[in-house]
């Protein structure tokens, strides 16, 4: 899990596709699916509680401030 202390971000590599519900898309098989190559910012302000990231995702380089 991973807890955004207030006014920090991090940057995650490879994120998830999210559709207009805010669910991630799933695959035929049921697996998530990722933009691969890209990067997605998520901030503290977005993300107050604690969050796991999705299969294939990674966490890119330490949590700033």
């Amino acid at each position: 899990m991973i807890q955004l202390a207030p006014r920090t971000f991090c940057r995650v590599k490879d994120p998830v596709i999210i559709d207009k519900d805010g669910k991630p898309e799933l695959t035929e098989f049921g697996q998530v699916r990722n933009r691969f190559g890209d990067f997605e910012i998520r901030k503290a302000e977005d993300y107050s509680k604690p969050f796991a990231l999705y299969p294939g995702e990674s966490l890119d380089g330490a949590i700033e401030k």
